[in-house]
């Protein structure tokens, strides 16, 4: 039977999507290497460490001049990771050599690298960052760089394990080397991969990607919130690539994004860089088609599991049917409903919560709760009829 505990399923296709405050902490796997036979990683190699500014970065050896001396990214990433969170935001990161293939990261064969990372956080990673090997000449698979085309399943496989675990969290890959000529690149929105974002946007022109700046602009916002959103302002960029070089322009930027991939666009009228989704790589009907939602759910999950976890093993009230007591299951309805209601008010549109009295407790030990949240809703076009009125017409 296992040990009493308190299990949450996530419900899935209650929302009818078609096509058409920071809630955690943000985790980086970055990319280091040896240079004359000495140890140039942060010391010791391969170990978590927490950074609170970009001069804890420095503190830990990773300068620019680390950056351009070793062909890599990892004060870069960090840079624009603080860019847009703030100094202050905690973050954990983890350099590793360069040569590891993403797909590697996120491998059961290899619990020195991500899982290493998440155990370290204890529970309170919700945003994990991969960047890409480093390599001369990249193979391409599915328009991508051979390892993160390779990563994405493995990526929802790790991730799934930790939901379970009651430690969930969103992954974002650093696309890299997007090969614009490739006919077979991946569509993601035909994917069931929710937990995995795949980022090709970037400020830099070598084939990197921005994980940096997608992690420090969803550590700025709040769970519902879209790091699409103008309202936010724009990125804190001065120039924005995709990740094989090329500026950005709206036709191409669309053409991904209508892959599912998060890229970023300009607006008329609008100065500076916006992303244009914050889309998962999965189906547009599933529930978890955004990072958004992904990140909402999460913090209700996590919700509602501190608040039954002392009811496990608790004696319950039955009637003389059998049956919970009604007043008790209105009170257990009641303990998660105040609770969504205080530490998620204004991020969900509502929340409700059942707990159906004919439940067979007395031969099963097992307890139902029903509980449904009603989102917020998007603005993703806003249609504006315009035209002229001659009210002499009209008399």
């Amino acid at each position: 039977m296992g040990l009493p505990n308190v299990k949450i399923n996530i419900t899935n296709g209650a929302l009818g999507t078609v096509d058409a405050k920071n809630g955690g902490v943000a985790a980086m796997i970055l990319r280091g290497t040896t240079k004359g036979g000495e140890d140039v990683q942060p010391d010791p190699v391969s170990t978590p460490i927490v950074l609170n500014s970009l001069n804890d970065a420095v503190k830990n050896n990773i300068t620019p001049e680390y950056d351009s001396e070793r062909g890599v990214n990892a004060y870069h990433h960090i840079k624009e990771f603080y860019d847009e969170a703030g100094e202050g935001a905690k973050l954990w990161v983890m350099v590793v050599d360069k040569s590891v293939e993403m797909n590697n990261l996120v491998s059961a064969q290899h619990p020195e690298f991500a899982k290493k990372l998440i155990d370290a956080g204890q529970g309170e990673i919700r945003l994990l960052g991969l960047t890409g090997a480093v390599v001369e000449t990249p193979t391409i698979t599915k328009g991508l760089q051979t390892d993160v085309a390779n990563a994405i399943n493995g990526a929802q496989t790790f991730v799934g394990n930790y939901v379970e675990k009651i430690a969930p969290f969103i992954t974002v890959l650093e696309g890299k080397n997007w090969d614009k000529s490739a006919t077979d690149i991946e569509n993601l929105r035909e994917g069931d991969d929710n937990r995995v974002s795949v980022a090709l946007c970037s400020s830099k022109t070598d084939g990197s990607a921005s994980i940096g700046l997608v992690l420090g602009r969803l550590a700025k916002v709040e769970e519902q919130t879209r790091i699409s959103r103008v309202k936010d302002g724009s990125l804190s960029i001065n120039k924005a690539y995709f990740s094989n070089g090329e500026i950005v322009d709206n036709a191409t930027a669309e053409s991904l994004h209508d892959k599912g991939y998060v890229v970023m666009r300009t607006f008329p009228r609008t100065n500076g860089y916006f992303f244009a989704s914050d889309y998962t790589a999965t189906k547009a009907s599933d529930d978890l088609n955004r990072i958004s939602l992904v990140r909402t759910i999460d913090k209700a999950l996590m919700i509602a599991y501190d608040t039954y976890i002392n009811s496990v093993d608790d004696e319950i009230e039955m009637d003389s049917k059998g049956q919970v007591l009604a007043s008790v299951a209105k009170s257990l309805e009641t303990d998660i409903e105040d609770m969504v209601r205080i530490q998620m008010n204004g991020q969900i549109s509502s929340f409700d919560a059942f707990v159906d009295p004919a439940q067979n407790i007395i031969s099963t030990g097992q307890l139902s709760v029903v509980c449904k949240i009603v989102p917020k809703g998007y603005l993703n076009e806003i249609v504006v009829d315009l035209g002229f009125s001659n009210p002499a017409l009209s008399n």
